[in-house]
């Protein structure tokens, strides 16, 4: 066997354990009631609003959120993000309907922007698309406030709010962080794998 064909055979390998690693690292999120899909971190829950508000659960509108149940990483998002990495959000209609209706987003020709940012710009949201469904992603700067205890908090101006928006023409699910904008890897998997199902 040649040098050159040993080394190919160990770069193989050494792929095939990175991708069993990132595999063993995230898993397949399926929630029939709201009809959607997706591959994120294993250590992501999600809960409905009505587990999380004590209400009905509320198939049109926010529908719940998704939290950490990793003690390091909840950390990261108790005192500024109210421990949510982001929040869900169901409605029955386009995505056009969806976005257009409050003016948090306008659109230009085939463009859209975003209108929530804080420095009062319109940003351009990037166009995404996936298997049967077409959507949005656009991060923004936001304010935020953190709470670290009775004595400390303050607010802050962040440039982490994120939104993503997944749209088959008859259901748009969206996808809002509350100023921590996802990993790019992390965020990248997330719309690979989304699905209407």
């Amino acid at each position: 066997m040649t040098k050159k064909n040993i080394l190919l055979l160990l770069l193989l390998k050494i792929s095939v354990i990175n991708l069993s690693a990132q595999n063993l690292n995230y898993y397949l999120y399926e929630n029939k009631e709201l009809g959607f899909s997706f591959t994120c971190p294993r250590s992501w829950v999600f809960k409905p609003d009505s587990i999380l508000d004590n209400t009905e659960n509320l198939i049109d509108n926010e529908s719940g959120r998704f939290i950490t149940i990793d003690s390091l990483e909840a950390k990261d998002y108790e005192a500024c993000y109210n421990g949510i990495i982001f929040s869900v959000e169901v409605n029955n209609s386009s995505l056009d309907s969806t976005i257009l209706i409050d003016s948090f987003y306008i659109k230009k020709n085939s463009a859209y922007y975003s209108m929530l940012s804080m420095s009062n710009k319109p940003v351009e949201a990037e166009k995404i698309k996936g298997k049967k469904w077409k959507g949005i992603h656009s991060i923004t700067l936001c304010r935020i406030h953190c709470r670290f205890d009775e004595d400390e908090e303050f607010d802050a101006i962040v440039d982490g709010c994120e939104n993503i928006y997944f749209s088959n023409n008859q259901k748009t699910v969206c996808f809002s962080t509350s100023g921590k904008a996802l990993d790019t890897e992390v965020l990248k998997i997330i719309i690979s794998s989304f699905k209407f199902i």
